[in-house]
């Protein structure tokens, strides 16, 4: 371990073991297709969204909702007033964060070269995000656990599931064998502040350097296409609720009190007023998609699947054939083939071949990720 005198000399190398300007070319422009494919997923929903009927009422005292948005987003209270997934939630939440920052760090130094990744403030974030990225790890395979495991009747398990589970299993490990194989190879003098990657850099005691050289470069290599393939499908993913449940709190209702109904009005009124159109249709509350407000098409959006709702459903508890999750998600991806099959009716945008192109991946995905995994 180096002598505390060094400490403001720590460092390590960005991008070690990646000779060639090519390699960097290539990440930064599967990068860039990533972050396009997430960004129109992200544009697609929220024109889904925005296609709902008016509510103003979700724009008012922006200073009380900036206040839920700290408590129940950032604080994470609802979440963690339950105890069963406050655990692995929590881990998943702090660790993740930790790693952000940490490649945040990384951008800022390597990319803007601003020189900040560096003396103690490096080592202090390294043992921060080694230790957390730890804790992390483990809210992941707690998670596994909970839903393959003990495999409450609230939650449903799907192949996506699954999927997005191991990938963020699968960047823990990537990025800890990353590590180990740089110290290992490096004899990094600052081990000591990484000791998951410093317990497997020791695990590779027998490797000869140049075959550790080459297994670090290659895991690299799929530790970054994994990277890009999270981001990409970030909007198709259970991850999407970081968006879509966070604008979900923001616009809450402020003023109904929970589980008072909304009043339609008067019925005799709503008759005559439906006499007297051309059509003649009298309506009261919600019959198809089109009859949702905007925030209701959020609120659809934004579940989780968790069943939270079903759990208490006197209904659901009772036998009937009525559950509460069902019908949110079913309505969610009712929604969602709806737009899904409207892609060829987008005004200029189809004069664009990228936009069409853009349209095409989304649908792909959505029916690849989202539609087919939610059959009962």
């Amino acid at each position: 371990m180096a002598i505390a005198s060094d400490l403001d000399s720590a460092n390590r190398m960005i991008l070690w073991n990646l000779d060639s300007k090519f390699n960097e070319v290539i990440m930064y422009a599967l990068f860039g297709v990533s972050v396009v494919i997430c960004a129109w997923g992200l544009w697609r929903r929220i024109e889904l969204w925005s296609q709902g009927q008016p509510d103003e009422s979700r724009f008012k005292d922006l200073k009380k909702r900036a206040q839920i948005a700290w408590e129940q987003i950032f604080k994470q209270k609802r979440t963690n007033a339950e105890s069963e997934p406050k655990l692995f939630h929590s881990l998943i939440y702090i660790g993740f964060l930790a790693l952000l920052f940490t490649t945040t760090m990384v951008l800022i130094d390597h990319d803007f070269g601003i020189k900040i990744y560096n003396g103690k403030y490096y080592l202090a974030v390294t043992i921060l995000s080694d230790i957390l990225g730890l804790g992390y790890l483990a809210g992941v395979l707690i998670a596994f656990h909970r839903r393959y495991i003990i495999a409450p009747d609230r939650l449903h398990s799907t192949n996506a599931d699954f999927f997005f589970l191991f990938l963020l299993a699968a960047l823990a490990v990537q990025g800890y064998l990353l590590e180990g194989l740089r110290i290992y190879v490096t004899d990094d003098p600052w081990r000591a502040y990484s000791p998951v990657g410093d317990f497997v850099a020791r695990l590779c005691w027998l490797l000869p350097i140049e075959s550790a050289k080459w297994l670090h470069f290659i895991t690299w290599w799929v530790h970054t296409l994994t990277v890009f393939v999270g981001i990409a499908l970030l909007p198709y993913s259970k991850l999407f609720h970081l968006f879509s449940s966070s604008a979900n709190l923001f616009f809450q209702e402020l003023d109904r009190p929970k589980g008072a109904l909304r009043n339609i009005g008067d019925i005799e009124e709503l008759m005559t007023s439906a006499m007297e159109k051309d059509d003649g249709e009298f309506k009261v509350g919600v019959s198809r998609g089109l009859d949702l407000t905007w925030k209701q098409r959020l609120e659809v959006d934004a579940c989780t699947s968790c069943g939270r709702c079903q759990d208490v459903c006197p209904a659901y508890i009772t036998g009937k054939m009525l559950s509460p999750k069902w019908l949110i998600l079913d309505t969610r991806d009712h929604l969602l083939q709806l737009a899904n099959k409207s892609t060829d009716q987008l005004g200029f945008r189809k004069n664009f071949p990228i936009f069409k192109a853009l349209d095409r991946i989304d649908s792909v995905l959505l029916d690849l990720v989202i539609l087919p995994s939610n059959l009962k």
